[in-house]
């Protein structure tokens, strides 16, 4: 199983608490390409889930918009560290994808 199209979250306005993706199906290597895109600009970090401070740092914001180019690409990290929710004061749905390292991925998303 490369490959997994986690689907679509909603994530939690900035003031509220963060969420942890959606969970790895059993015995899949947590070592991860992933890859988000969303509706609205989002932040996704190694900040704890259920918590809503920035507790850890947030690596990434950004992902706003369906064209493709604006799909954010991680690279390799631990998957089950990622949490997310939105940077405005709105839901928005976050779509998930993520491959083994040694795939190469598609050229869109």
């Amino acid at each position: 199983m490369a490959e997994i199209f986690h689907g679509s979250i909603t994530v939690n306005a900035n003031t509220g608490n963060w969420l942890a993706l959606p969970a790895l199906p059993a015995g899949v290597d947590p070592r991860r390409r992933v890859m988000f895109r969303s509706n609205a600009i989002v932040e996704v970090g190694w900040c704890t889930a259920g918590q809503s401070t920035t507790d850890a740092g947030t690596m990434c914001t950004g992902g706003a918009s369906t064209f493709y180019v604006f799909a954010r690409d991680f690279g390799v990290v631990d998957y089950r560290r990622l949490t997310a929710r939105a940077n405005a004061a709105a839901q928005t749905v976050l779509y998930v994808y993520s491959l083994s390292p040694t795939d190469e991925g598609p050229r869109s998303f």
